[in-house]
């Protein structure tokens, strides 16, 4: 991400009213961690890859670090990045890192100070925004929380097994529309996911694909450096 941040940079590509664009893409996918991440399972449907899966993301919810690499389906380039780690007094840092269209946004947060924008234009909130962010290891960020890896049972209308080009195990999840339309306030006509394992029942990547008020979201996420982050650097602080 750094390198991409230098080249918008490079490019003048860096301004507020970029910037303040991009900051509207940013809650897309938190407001859905936040709709569906304390929905639990009322009915626990048998589904295809169902241990598999669950067992991942409880796996996950453990991780006392890593980074989960966002990437476009579409043209296969790395669009974001979300990085966390949790520090000795409970607290939690987190990068979130997003370059789209050739302009660099970042959030990020050590437990105390939260900072958001480039390192060109940025802000630095305290307590007393409604903006503001800061976790714990008894609240973490949701993106550390295994919500990035969308899964909610009963909301699943029908599954299947199948494969990818390199041989991996897909599961594939078609979810009604009609709730998640419901929970989230927009009219969502397509919303499908899969989680691909290796022959070893290794997690390789998870994929989203839904059509949300006409706009079409199709991103790959996979998760490396779980549990081996000792440190993340503020991109908003000079080196």
């Amino acid at each position: 991400m750094r390198m991409l941040r230098q080249a918008c940079k490079d490019n003048g590509l860096l301004g507020k009213g970029v910037l303040k664009d991009m900051k509207r893409f940013l809650p897309i996918l938190l407001t859905i961690c936040m709709c569906f991440g304390l929905s639990g399972c009322v009915e626990n449907k048998d589904i295809a890859g169902k241990e598999q899966v669950e067992a991942l993301r409880e796996a996950a919810k453990e991780y006392r670090s890593g980074r989960y690499l966002i990437m476009n389906a579409e043209t296969n380039i790395l669009e974001q990045v979300f990085s966390f780690m949790y520090n000795e007094d409970g607290t939690q840092t987190f990068l979130y890192e997003i370059e789209q269209n050739g302009a660099y946004y970042a959030e990020y947060s050590d437990g105390k100070s939260f900072y958001r924008g480039s390192p060109e234009s940025f802000e630095i909130l305290d307590e007393s925004s409604p903006e503001y962010q800061a976790y714990t290891e008894k609240e973490p960020h949701p993106y550390s929380d295994a919500q990035l890896l969308f899964y909610i049972n009963n909301y699943i209308s029908s599954s299947e097994t199948g494969s990818d080009d390199n041989g991996n195990t897909l599961y594939y999840y078609t979810y009604d529309t009609e709730k998640i339309s419901e929970a989230l306030g927009v009219e969502v006509t397509e919303f499908a996911t899969s989680y691909a394992f290796d022959a070893n029942g290794g997690f390789i990547y998870f994929r989203q694909y839904n059509v949300a008020d006409g706009v079409i979201a199709n991103y790959d996420i996979s998760i490396v450096e779980e549990n081996a982050l000792t440190e993340i650097a503020n991109p908003f602080v000079s080196e």
